[in-house]
């Protein structure tokens, strides 16, 4: 009998002697055994009682030893000191990394220990190379789910899962493959041969695309140069060098330099140090900055020609993804009026793009550094706040570095965050984390 049954029974013992008293029949002792069967319930009760706070207390300890292991998964320390988070995965404010890339649908390419890694945001190792970090280039972000590196003479693509799509051809005597960039979905890619049949040269350098998996998606067109490796897509499958001033179109074949009076092309104002530099081109024309000129043009990608902006030696001059900026005055790549903003010129030494609110920031220097950012119209949306030596901004927020932490403020001037960081040099803002030193710090 459990003991919810023995419980009920006693209690009906109870009730029957009850009814018996109540109908004037003779029971020997009757008070006697009511107290006696009322004794022996609360005995029973309070046994009961004991051994259901004694289980509880047991199981709030087992629940208190649960939540310490979990607590135990969410930081703990790896073998070489590095703190970890989540399912093992590195905490990313303090682990010891050598190198640090930007995120790119989700995933980055880090060094470290030595070793070329790609993480998630929750610090979870998706991949790693076979290589130390002396053996590889910078490998390419992420983009439609694929990316490239480089092991030596040899290139792979690989996926979001780490699996190797395709591997370049091996070098056989001077003979090799190089992947050079990514854009309209495949990769630029120089091959070279020596080649030589009956005598004669049969060979030399190539380029062209291949998709993923290696299949060449364009016709390989002779090139009289040795391309260098970090080309920039611009638009339609026409990929731009900036060392040496070179186009080429992976549709016609056609390569050729955009000419003395051009200095570059694209964004100017891109930090250097962020390695997801690209440009923005639409409809085939892609802002340029003239040399000679000291101006802004727009040039049609395919044909190289230029319609010129300004004439005059003037230094406020900006390209901020598609759009062009002279004197305050922003254009589109359709050479059209987008809006005028003249407010805090001259001091505005950098400009940003227009957030989805219709706000851009400024940057000015009298001396010191300040930020804010303003409307279509030219109107401030906060009073300009005074920056550190180390700062950084998006089109919406930016952040800021006194030596001891980092504070993140979005574009109406709130603080969203603030953050001490034990290396603050290399500030990078991106839009739900930033860059400080070698590591990572989410605000979102």
């Amino acid at each position: 009998m459990n003991k919810l049954h023995r419980f009920s029974a006693l209690l009906l013992a109870v009730v029957m002697i009850a009814s018996l008293a109540a109908c004037g029949k003779k029971q020997p002792d009757i008070k006697e055994q009511v107290k006696n069967t009322m004794e022996s319930v609360a005995s029973d009760i309070q046994s009961e009682a004991e051994k259901l706070a004694e289980k509880a207390k047991s199981s709030d300890q087992a629940g208190n030893n649960h939540a310490d292991e979990a607590n135990s998964g969410t930081e703990n320390t790896t073998e070489n000191g590095d703190k970890t988070s989540g399912d093992k995965g590195l905490d990313l404010e303090h682990a010891s990394f050598d190198y640090v890339n930007p995120f790119s649908e989700g995933l980055a390419w880090v060094i470290h220990k030595g070793q070329i890694k790609v993480i998630n945001k929750e610090g979870k190792e998706i991949f790693k190379t076979d290589s130390s970090s002396y053996e590889t280039d910078i490998p390419l972000p992420f983009k439609d789910g694929v990316s490239c590196y480089n092991v030596g003479d040899n290139y792979f693509i690989i996926d979001k899962e780490g699996k190797t799509l395709y591997q370049t051809k091996e070098y056989k005597e001077d003979d090799y493959e190089q992947i050079l960039a990514y854009g309209n979905g495949g990769f630029l890619v120089h091959r070279f041969s020596k080649g030589f049949k009956d005598g004669k040269k049969t060979g030399g350098h190539t380029m062209g695309m291949i998709d993923k998996n290696g299949k060449e998606i364009t016709e390989f067109y002779a090139v009289d140069f040795t391309p260098e490796e970090k080309w920039d897509h611009l638009c339609d499958g026409v990929f731009y060098e900036p060392l040496d001033g070179k186009v080429f179109d992976t549709q016609s074949g056609k390569c050729s330099s955009i000419g003395s009076n051009v200095d570059s092309i694209g964004n100017d104002t891109v930090s250097t140090l962020s390695v997801l530099r690209s440009i923005t081109a639409e409809n085939g024309k892609v802002w340029v900055k003239l040399s000679t000129l000291h101006g802004l043009g727009i040039m049609d990608v395919h044909t190289l020609e230029i319609q010129e902006f300004n004439y005059k030696d003037d230094n406020n001059i900006f390209i901020i993804d598609d759009i062009g900026v002279v004197d305050g005055v922003y254009y589109n790549l359709s050479g059209e009026k987008v809006a005028e903003i003249s407010a805090y010129m001259p001091n505005v030494i950098r400009r940003g793009d227009f957030s989805d609110s219709g706000v851009t920031p400024l940057v000015m220097n009298d001396g010191s550094c300040y930020i804010t950012y303003v409307d279509k119209n030219g109107k401030d949306q906060f009073d300009p706040i005074k920056l550190g030596n180390e700062w950084s901004f998006t089109k919406d927020h930016f952040a800021d570095s006194d030596g001891t932490q980092v504070v993140v403020y979005d574009n109406t001037g709130k603080e969203v965050c603030r953050k001490k960081v034990t290396d603050h040099k290399d500030l990078r803002l991106y839009d739900d984390y930033f860059i400080a030193g070698k590591n990572y710090y989410f605000f979102k």
